[in-house]
């Protein structure tokens, strides 16, 4: 071979070395570099969980610290001192029936809990009654909410829940205190709320007393500058409570779900009658049966009327008929049975022929079986009548005593239900999923049930589902 072939060659393998020794140099360059990057990676992935874990031992372990980005953002900014107090946008207060009521207030306490104001200001929170007037007429009023509910006990759940406060607020931009006199031409709840105070931008609204419909008019916006106290609620159609409930409850998805679950039970606790509303539940059944049950018969003309009542059986017989299965089976003991219905509810008038036919026949039986008994089997169970009866007859035995209305019936049958061995709802009655709820609470759901339109009962499992809006749920279904 040729010194210069040779040299030629020479040099091939030297480069050809070269390259070998770069790929290796570079291939190892770029592990190492992959490798790092790998690694920053996986620490990067460790430091997050380790946040988020810390994160939910904080929500778990200070429930009071509901942080504001579980809920949803508020319709505007706050901002507050830690001891901000809130108050309650009346008029119109909290709208609908009992338990449509208490859904708008645990949506108030979530409201407030999200924007971690301490404390809600007691003379602005008003409920709303049913009162029949001289003439027949069924009206509304607003109520004061310590007139009905035990106050100091639902400050006992402070921190958990916002305390319940009645001083007067120094320096307040939006609260004026009254400076009226009696006036005889009021009714006593109107007086009552008057004398409580009012917020200011709202003060001839309240003060003029004139009827208007608190679905189509708002009046948030006039007092969405107030700081001291600040004001939520209102809103036309449902509201915005409701609205906010709904959103709260029953999306699918929905973060710390848990955080707003443990509220929702806080509140069921802590939400009782006032004393002498509890001992006048309790003179219902102490003097006549120990053991009893209570049936929530929703059988008054509204729900016959209304889209959640499509799917309720309208018969008494037929769902007596269903209950009875239960006691011959499972329930030997029982001896009464307190059936919560509204008697003024189910007299009131219409212009439908089947609803006022079903109204006739619910009638005559409830009659005879408060007089007569329900037989069961071999054994005979006492049918008793609490809410209204008793009510009145505290009325008479208290003259001094204005008439609460609608709202306390419903409270005392709540009471009842909850203390009650066995009860018996209904679907699509807020009602019976709120006595459901607090009865599986309070350790008791394994003695749950509903009634169908079916013909057969069923028992509530657990959880009874959250609540839901009837016409939404009709219209999806139709979809």
């Amino acid at each position: 071979m040729s010194p210069v072939r040779k040299r030629r060659e020479q040099h091939l393998q030297n480069a050809h070395h070269r390259l070998l020794q770069q790929r290796r140099f570079f291939s190892c360059r770029f592990r190492r570099r992959y490798v790092v990057f790998f690694l920053l990676f996986v620490g990067y992935i460790l430091c997050l969980l380790l946040a988020m874990h810390r994160l939910n031992v904080t929500l778990s372990s200070s429930s009071n610290h509901v942080l504001s980005y579980f809920l949803r953002d508020a319709k505007r900014p706050i901002q507050q001192s830690p001891n901000s107090t809130l108050a309650l946008l009346s008029p119109p207060g909290l709208l609908g029936g009992y338990r449509n009521q208490v859904l708008r207030w645990i949506a108030f306490v979530l409201y407030a809990k999200q924007h971690h104001l301490e404390q809600i200001y007691l003379p602005s929170i008003l409920w709303s009654t049913q009162i029949v007037t001289l003439t027949n007429e069924s009206k509304w009023y607003p109520i004061p909410m310590e007139w009905i509910f035990d106050v100091p006990y639902w400050n006992q759940f402070h921190p958990q829940l916002p305390l319940l406060i009645w001083e007067p607020l120094h320096n307040s931009d939006c609260w004026e205190f009254p400076r009226t006199t009696a006036n005889t031409t009021l009714h006593p709840l109107q007086q009552a709320t008057l004398d409580r105070g009012y917020l200011h931008p709202l003060r001839n609204i309240t003060l003029q007393l004139k009827e208007f419909n608190p679905r189509k008019q708002d009046f948030l916006p006039l007092v969405q500058h107030c700081q001291h106290p600040v004001v939520y609620g209102g809103g036309t159609q449902a509201g915005r409570l409701w609205n906010d409930y709904l959103e709260y409850f029953t999306k699918k998805k929905i973060t710390h779900r848990k955080e707003i679950l443990q509220v929702d039970e806080w509140v069921y606790r802590a939400l009782r009658p006032a004393p002498q509303w509890r001992a006048v539940a309790q003179q219902c059944v102490v003097t006549h049966t120990p053991h009893y049950a209570v049936l929530h018969a929703r059988l008054e003309m509204d729900m016959m009327a209304h889209v959640c009542g499509i799917d309720m059986e309208r018969n008494l017989t037929r769902i007596l008929q269903q209950v009875a299965t239960v006691f011959e089976t499972n329930y030997p003991h029982v001896t009464g049975l307190v059936i919560a219905v509204s008697r003024a509810g189910m007299m009131a008038p219409t212009e439908s022929a089947e609803r006022q036919a079903h109204s006739q026949h619910n009638l005559e039986t409830l009659n005879r079986l408060v007089r007569e008994g329900w037989s069961v089997g071999s054994r005979q169970v006492q049918v008793l009548e609490c809410g209204e009866r008793l009510v009145q007859e505290h009325y008479v035995s208290h003259p001094e005593v204005v008439d609460h209305g609608s709202l306390l019936h419903s409270v005392v049958n709540f009471d009842l239900a909850l203390n009650a061995d066995v009860f018996i709802g209904v679907r699509s009655s807020s009602y019976s999923t709120d006595v459901l709820t607090s009865r599986h609470y309070m350790g008791k759901g394994y003695h749950n049930y509903r009634y169908t339109k079916t013909d057969h009962i069923e028992k509530v499992e657990g959880l009874p589902e959250p609540h839901s809006n009837c016409a939404r749920k009709k219209k999806t279904e139709k979809i």
